[in-house]
């Protein structure tokens, strides 16, 4: 019995490799030839396909136009989906080329933007009287702007101390009536 089982796993293709050695690969069940070289189509099949060594370079690639718009983009993603819905771009290469496209958008919307602000800086420049500083405040500027006037000054000295006169003077148990300023 441990013949039969040995004879199983012993047995190999009986083709032959380019290079002249032995096919190593389990012949097909009840065949004496591996699943490649019992169907040569399937062979020629396998051999188009890349390897995990890299992608081997169309010998025609498509051209395309470069996508330096919002709407071009969005066209060759629709393009994209079409093309992987009749298999003519497999999943992965769809999703490298998804990812990509995704971020020419960023880059585009980017772009756009860095024109827009560029445009508005210059109008604002045109029009900007010629004393005005761009920058931070000093802190005498600060306090200048948020200071109060002089006659406002007056009007909260002046409501302070009779806030402290009067506290001193009126009974805590009954409620302060508020006042309009």
């Amino acid at each position: 019995m441990s013949d039969s089982i040995a004879s199983v796993t012993d047995r190999r293709c009986q083709a032959t490799s380019k290079s002249g050695k032995p096919c190593r690969a389990r012949p097909l069940q009840d065949q004496l030839y591996c699943s490649l070289h019992s169907d040569p189509e399937r062979a020629r099949e396998i051999a188009k396909k890349p390897r995990k060594g890299g992608l081997q370079p169309e010998l025609n690639p498509p051209v395309n136009p470069p996508l330096q718009t919002a709407s071009q983009i969005r066209d060759f993603l629709a393009q994209l989906m079409a093309d992987v819905r009749k298999r003519v771009v497999d999943a992965k290469t769809a999703a490298t080329l998804g990812t990509l496209a995704t971020a020419q958008l960023r880059a585009v919307s980017a772009a756009e933007l860095e024109h827009r602000v560029q445009a508005l800086e210059q109008k604002v420049g045109d029009n900007a009287p010629a004393e005005v500083q761009v920058g931070f405040p000093t802190a005498e500027e600060w306090e200048k702007l948020f200071a109060p006037s002089g006659d406002q000054r007056a009007t909260i000295l002046s409501e302070s101390s009779s806030a402290h006169c009067s506290d001193s003077e009126s009974d805590s148990s009954q409620p302060r009536a508020m006042t309009d300023h």
